[in-house]
Parts: C-alpha cells; sequence; structure tokens
C-alpha cells in the first residue's frame, strides 16, 4: 500500500530538482551560437533573476522572444 504523503514528497523533490537546474537550461541557451541577438539579450537578462522568472523563461519566454 502507498502513503500518500510518499507522493508529496518525492514530487516536492522533483521540483526542487527542477528548480536547481533552470540556470543550467538558460546557459545551454546562451552556449548555441546560432541564437538572435534578442534571444541572447532575454537569456542574459534573467539569468540572475528569481526562481519564478527562471520557471517562465524557460517553459514560456524563449519562444517568445523570437515569435
Amino acid at each position: 500500500m502507498t502513503r500518500p504523503h510518499v507522493y508529496e514528497d518525492s514530487l516536492a523533490v522533483a521540483q526542487a530538482i527542477e528548480a536547481q537546474n533552470r540556470p543550467f537550461a538558460v546557459f545551454q541557451i546562451l552556449a548555441d551560437p546560432t541564437i538572435s541577438d534578442a534571444l541572447r539579450s532575454a537569456a542574459e537578462g534573467v539569468i540572475d533573476g528569481t526562481p519564478e522568472q527562471l520557471r517562465h523563461f524557460i517553459e514560456v519566454g524563449q519562444y517568445e522572444v523570437d515569435a
């Protein structure tokens, strides 16, 4: 029988790991020499942002820049 709190704990751990990886995702974007100047500027502007700003950039913002 699975205890409900085990799932919640696992989800919290997964979310914490994802949050820690967001700056690396932005650095991966910056490492691409073929990105546009606008995307480079947006990525550089968010790299020191809050966790929420990083999450938004990775999930949405990077796709809106060149749209």
